[in-house]
């Protein structure tokens, strides 16, 4: 399995979202080795678009990291990353993109550069705040093959995607690539301040849980759109 590339999609709720996660994989001129997916749901509409994969496994869960340590039981042996489902590949050269950096660096995490797309409106991260700054972002996190796997706490709600990332990061080492390679969809449980990401923050902090309090009627109380371009205003580019 040496430097084969492994995607894991976890969908719960619109198969269009998952379609478009799909056509944005199959659209690639270099294409992933496995892509699992991993529901809840199953719509027959999903199979007209099975027959274009050599590898393609279907999977139901318990919950979302309970789909995730699915993902990654089936994995240890790929360069992995989640694109799930909503989001897509940022450009049909994003998969070959990431096949040249994990030939260079074999043995390590990456994490490349994700846009955050609301409707008509994107976020860049900024160049200083990546490079300086413990940035990490799920659908551009790529894990390297693995002798143990780390997996999910499925205690959390929330914030255990963060988690899994910053002990791969400890444990493997990480390199920062300046390329953008997916575009995540906003509006989801992992940016959307719910009483359960709350809870879930004061695990961690008062500080912590206190910030996520503010937001949590931040986002009450003002249009979602202007929501997210006051959260990210400090650390995004509009793009």
């Amino acid at each position: 399995m040496k430097n084969k590339i492994a995607i894991v999609t976890v969908h719960a709720g619109c198969t269009y979202n998952l379609i478009k996660t799909i056509k944005s994989i199959n659209s690639q001129y270099v294409k992933p080795d496995l892509h699992l997916i991993v529901s809840k749901n199953y719509d027959s509409k999903i199979l007209l678009y099975k027959k274009n994969y050599t590898k393609f496994i279907f999977k139901k869960d318990k919950s979302i990291y309970n789909a995730m340590n699915i993902g990654l039981k089936y994995t240890q042996d790929y360069f992995l990353f989640f694109l799930n489902s909503g989001d897509y590949l940022y450009s049909k050269d994003s998969i070959k993109i990431i096949k040249r950096f994990i030939n260079l660096y074999k043995n390590k995490c990456l994490n490349f550069k994700t846009i955050l797309e609301y409707k008509n409106k994107r976020f860049l991260i900024k160049d200083k705040i990546f490079k300086k700054k413990n940035f990490l972002s799920h659908p551009s996190f790529v894990r390297p093959p693995v002798n143990q796997i780390i997996f999910y706490n499925e205690n959390f709600k929330i914030l255990s995607d963060g988690i899994w990332m910053r002990d791969n990061k400890y444990t493997y080492g990480i390199k920062k690539v300046n390329n953008i390679v997916s575009v995540h969809a906003l509006g989801g449980i992992s940016t959307n301040p719910t009483f359960f990401s709350i809870k879930d923050n004061f695990k961690f902090s008062i500080k912590s849980g206190i910030k996520e309090i503010i937001k949590y009627f931040l986002k009450i109380f003002i249009k979602e759109e202007k929501y997210y371009e006051i959260i990210f205003s400090k650390n995004y580019i509009y793009k």
